[in-house]
Parts: C-alpha cells; structure tokens; sequence
C-alpha cells in the first residue's frame, strides 16, 4: 500500500492509498479511507484513481455523500 494523497477541510481528512496487489496495473485499487477527529468514518475500495480523489475531496467538503457522527448533528 502506498499513500497517494491526502486532503484536509476542518476536522474532516480523507486520504487515498494505492493498493497494488498484481504486476498488471488494471487490477490496482484504491482506498479512500474518511476520518472525522480523527477518527475512521468511512473506507471504501475503488478501481478508479480519479473516482478515488473526487471521493475524498467531495468528503473533506461536506459534499452530498459526506459522512458526520451523530454528536455533530444540530
């Protein structure tokens, strides 16, 4: 595994990480893994670098799929 980026917005972070598991580049993977406090919210395991990034951007945000602990809600 090899961590391939991070992005940070408040006490939100998500960071992507290479999962090369083949010497065929077509079968890499990528974890978006989503924190909030550090704290892990949310992983989910991609075939896509660009859906993997946009995942993680759109999570540190606050966009439409964006993940919050019950004590944050008003």
């Amino acid at each position: 595994m090899i961590n391939y980026s991070e992005y940070y917005n408040g006490d939100r972070k998500a960071t992507v990480t290479l999962i090369n598991t083949h010497w065929d580049k077509s079968f890499d993977k990528w974890e978006v893994t989503m924190y909030i406090n550090d704290r892990i919210i949310e992983k989910r395991t991609i075939s896509s670098e660009n859906m993997a990034e946009n995942i993680a951007e759109d999570f540190v945000n606050g966009g439409y799929d964006s993940r919050s602990l019950l004590n944050e809600s008003n």
